[in-house]
C-alpha cells in the first residue's frame, strides 16, 4: 500500500492483479478447497514460520512443506509466500475468517 496506510484486501487485489468479487472476496476463477493439512500449513505461513519450522511442528520434511506451499499459492492465485500470507490473514482465505493481528503477537 501507500506509505503509512494499511494494506486493504482491495489494494492487495489491485497490486497482485486479482479481481475482487462482491463482498471483497478474492477470486481466481477456482473454488479453493483446502485439505486439513493445507490449512495447518497455511496457519504456519501466516504466522511467518519457515518451512523447516513448519515441518518440525507437523512432522513433515521441509520439501513436503515446500510442495504444500506451492500448491496453496496456485490455489490462491498468488505468486509468493508473502502474498499468500497477506491474502489469508486479511481475507481469511482458506482459514474461514481473517486473522486477528493481536493473536500473532509473541
Amino acid at each position: 500500500g501507500e506509505a503509512g496506510r494499511p494494506l486493504t484486501l482491495a489494494a492487495f487485489g489491485r497490486a497482485s492483479g486479482r479481481r475482487q468479487a462482491k463482498g471483497g472476496a478474492a477470486m481466481n476463477g477456482r473454488t479453493a478447497r483446502l485439505t486439513e493439512r493445507q490449512r495447518q500449513i497455511l496457519v504456519h505461513v501466516v504466522a511467518g514460520d519457515s518451512n523447516v519450522a513448519t515441518g518440525g511442528a507437523l512432522g513433515l520434511s521441509e520439501r513436503t512443506v515446500e510442495g504444500h506451499v506451492r500448491v496453496l499459492c496456485l490455489k490462491a492465485g498468488v505468486e509468493s509466500r508473502l502474498q499468500l500470507a497477506v491474502l489469508a490473514a486479511v481475507s481469511g482465505w482458506g482459514l474461514g475468517a481473517p486473522i486477528d493481528p493481536a493473536s500473532l503477537a509473541a
